[in-house]
């Protein structure tokens, strides 16, 4: 299920470097504050998911007011999300009363006692359907859920269509295609057993619960794929943004602009004559080439330029 870890990306072809700066220092935009989370801003990718979740009282975020968009998160916190996503607080409570007793034992993980804060999330998600838990009977309460079992999880929960066509019929195919119908799968999740985080966790359930249909989303074709395939430069900036976030070293401002923080040493080349060589189409013909200290011996660089197009491993 695992894809491979070492991906080909062409970044960027010449015509789009207009819109990259690449600078000697870090840049750092000016962002809004969301109105709800701390440390969620404004231009964030899921700021919109995340809003959305905590206006419906779906999600509410830390004691110290943060959300931690970029937190991986485990199955009790995800199942307590979905299962709040999709029924009452009333309907909640009542499970475990109701189900004390004879019916116990159909609801019941012997890794989840009914006096963890978890327990009645984990009972009526189990009642419903949409857990099943381990072939060992246990739950696993702490393990960090990866996109394969979330979008199970989603999909059974928000009655998203399962459709296996196109697929390979693994366990997980069905719920995955059924979220790319819903146009619901971040550009950031690139292979099915990726630990999501609690951003994307957000942006997915508010795709589906709000019918959010204008946003770049990924396939399970793409998510088979050893290489991401990227079909404009609108989604090409998308993914970037999806899958960097805020994370060092590219930042994205409200604008749209990207900026990375590349040090160059002594190639250097100041922002404004970079910016001018290439809206003229000027500049040198030359690039470098990679050092090779054994003839014949290519090194084995992340990153290569062939004078057009700059590739990173």
């Amino acid at each position: 299920m695992k894809k491979i870890s070492s991906l080909l990306i062409v970044l960027l072809a010449l015509p789009m470097l207009a819109q990259i700066h690449i600078v000697s220092s870090l840049v750092l935009p000016a962002f809004a504050q969301s109105d709800v989370f701390t440390d969620v801003y404004s231009a964030h990718v899921n700021t919109d998911a995340i809003e959305y979740l905590e206006d419906n009282k779906i999600v509410q975020g830390y004691d110290d007011g943060t959300f931690k968009p970029e937190n991986r998160i485990n199955r009790a916190e995800f199942t307590k999300i979905i299962v709040e996503a999709k029924y009452s607080d009333a309907e909640i409570d009542k499970c475990i009363s109701y189900n004390i007793g004879s019916n116990w034992s159909y609801v019941y993980f012997p890794d989840v006692p009914k006096a963890e804060w978890f327990a009645k999330y984990v009972c009526m998600a189990k009642l419903n359907g949409i857990i099943d838990g381990y072939p060992d009977g246990t739950f696993k309460p702490a393990n960090f859920i990866n996109f394969a079992e979330a979008s199970k999880i989603i999909a059974e929960s928000q009655d998203v269509a399962v459709d296996t066509s196109g697929t390979n019929n693994e366990w997980f195919a069905g719920y995955v295609k059924g979220l790319e119908n819903e146009g619901a799968i971040p550009s950031s999740v690139q292979f099915f057993d990726k630990d999501i985080t609690r951003g994307e966790m957000a942006e997915t359930i508010w795709r589906v619960k709000a019918n959010v249909a204008d946003k770049v989303t990924n396939t399970y074709n793409e998510l088979t794929s050893p290489f991401p395939n990227i079909q404009s430069c609108s989604a090409l900036k998308e993914k970037f943004a999806e899958y960097q976030a805020y994370q060092s070293p590219m930042y994205r401002t409200s604008t749209g602009s990207v900026f990375f923080d590349a040090p160059m040493a002594t190639n250097t080349m100041a922002v404004s004559e970079s910016a001018d060589a290439v809206k003229s189409g000027g500049g040198s013909d030359d690039y470098s080439s990679t050092n090779i200290q054994v003839s014949g011996v290519d090194e084995a660089d992340i990153i290569k330029n062939d004078g057009e197009y700059i590739y990173m491993i």
